[in-house]
């Protein structure tokens, strides 16, 4: 495997169990099945093409440069080439090589206008984001850092919405995961990765931010469904999201726009696998409203926009 890490900048860290190296130019990996153009995001199988921004969205902010008729082209290096190593095989195999010499000859491709292949080099220390997954009300933070020098004082993630801090939770440098919890349902959030390094003779750590991306929390999977319904009464079951337990709520009921009763959510129930069957009085009326409201969470008011309407003529 090769776990390939975009930095804001369209530059690769290749991570796997044998490597830990970063490119600092763009690069397109390739293999006998496919291409990924990695500073674009783009991957080709056969005859198609995946445009991956547009899968969970990205913070590369890549663009490719603009030539100017005064650049000199540099000379081409193919992989068969000896480049101060010994040369690849035509079957794959390499004999003394370096690490990052058996990379490059077997799987970038230089495919951007420069004809030499990209610098490789091991760096002493750098972080990096390496996925989200989404939860209900919590994300699911990878991240990945290399300190050989122990040069880093402080390693952590800010978690902004609409360009606001809302939390700052320290990271263990020698962890590679953090579950950030606390959060609301179907709401984008941007996720810092920053830390904190002394520079030589300093008296102040610098701040400095590693990675960053923009991802959005999973909408709640709570519902409100009509079951039966009879002159007097409706029969409905409410059943919540086990990651997103309110503290408490109402059940709302309104016969034409206006309000006729409200009945307080046991929670209790609505918390179990099939959720709280409840039935609730009404007065005849053409369009009937079920909904919830005045819920609490973390001692906050918020919204679960649980809805149910039907009409009677």
């Amino acid at each position: 495997y090769l776990l390939v890490v975009i930095d804001k900048s369209g530059n690769a860290l290749l991570v796997n169990n044998e490597y830990n190296i970063k490119t600092i130019q763009p690069i397109v990996l390739t293999t006998e099945d496919w291409k990924f153009d990695v500073a674009n995001e783009q991957l080709q199988i056969g005859n198609n093409s995946i445009n991956l921004k547009k899968i969970k969205g990205s913070s590369n902010q890549y663009q490719k440069p603009t030539k100017t008729p005064s650049e000199t082209p540099v000379p081409t290096v193919t992989p068969n080439q000896d480049q101060g190593n010994n040369q690849t095989a035509a079957n794959g195999n390499q004999s003394q090589n370096r690490p990052n010499q058996n990379i490059q000859n077997n799987m970038i491709d230089n495919s951007f206008g420069s004809t030499e292949f990209p610098s490789i080099s091991l760096m002493n220390r750098h972080c990096n984001i390496l996925g989200v997954k989404s939860g209900t009300n919590y994300l699911d933070f990878k991240y990945s850092v290399v300190d050989i020098k122990n040069e880093y004082q402080t390693i952590f993630v800010v978690v902004k919405s609409a360009g606001k801090e809302v939390a700052r939770v320290d990271l263990n440098k020698d962890k590679n995961a953090y579950r950030i919890r606390g959060l609301q349902p179907d709401q984008e959030y941007e996720l810092e990765l920053r830390n904190t390094y002394m520079i030589s003779g300093a008296s102040v750590a610098k701040e400095e931010l590693a990675d960053s991306i923009v991802v959005r929390t999973n909408r709640s999977t709570a519902t409100l469904s009509l079951e039966r319904v009879t002159k007097k009464q409706l029969y409905v079951n409410l059943t919540l999201d086990p990651d997103y337990i309110i503290e408490s709520g109402e059940i709302g009921l309104y016969v034409d726009h206006e309000k006729q009763s409200s009945l307080p959510i046991d929670v209790a129930e609505a918390s179990k696998r099939d959720g709280w069957n409840f039935a609730i009085d009404y007065e005849a009326g053409t369009e009937i409203v079920i909904q919830t409201e005045n819920c609490l969470y973390n001692n906050q008011t918020i919204k679960l926009n649980l809805k149910v309407k039907f009409m009677q003529y």
